[in-house]
């Protein structure tokens, strides 16, 4: 008899046979369509509840040039008591009439949160990690023409409660444990953010 102890074989051995419940395996419009009227609700269920909506009321609190770009520091509401701080950035000549395509560039996860996807190179361990990862795509696609939005997401950046939150722990995970416990996602707070 075989007895296993690792939740890693667990886990690989129930992958081997394993198919998505919702995978998508059609090849027409309608195909496509069916598909999507069971795959949206599914979603819907998975990802929970959001936050009740509440006015932005975003808040720039400087704009500056560096070199060809606009950088301003921006904070939003995204639900009562909470606010979400990021970078806008642009190119100096974009026109103001809000025609101008635009991308929200996430973090990955990380300590710094957006500031090295902005270009912020506020300290050496983040201007290594930039020039190692080519880490600074916000800057680099508004240097190409695009208005670029870096937020900070839940847990990273300045939304991080310190340097060292859960000393020895993942602060992510656990602000994950704590959401799970009261029926709250940490994914789904930080789509409501973005």
């Amino acid at each position: 008899m075989k007895r296993n102890f690792s939740m890693n074989w667990y886990w690989e051995e129930m992958i081997k046979d394993w198919k998505p419940l919702l995978s998508f395996e059609g090849e027409t419009r309608h195909d496509w369509e069916t598909w999507r009227s069971k795959a949206i609700p599914k979603l819907m269920e998975l990802i929970g509840t959001f936050p009740k909506r509440v006015a932005m009321e975003p808040y720039v609190e400087y704009s500056v040039e560096d070199g060809n770009l606009i950088r301003e520091r921006v904070v939003f509401d995204s639900e009562v008591s909470v606010s979400v701080p990021c970078q806008v950035l642009r190119p100096k000549d974009m026109k103001a009439d809000g025609s101008n395509p635009a991308i929200l560039c996430s973090h990955g996860h990380g300590l710094y949160g957006k500031d090295p996807v902005a270009g912020m190179k506020s300290n050496p361990d983040m201007a290594h990690n930039i020039e190692r990862l080519n880490y600074n795509y916000a800057q680099q696609m508004a240097e190409a023409g695009f208005l670029t939005i870096p937020p900070d997401l839940r847990v990273f950046g300045e939304r991080s409660d310190g340097k060292d939150p859960f000393p020895g722990r993942d602060s992510y995970n656990v602000n994950f444990i704590e959401g799970v416990i009261l029926g709250v996602r940490t994914l789904t707070l930080n789509i409501r953010d973005m």
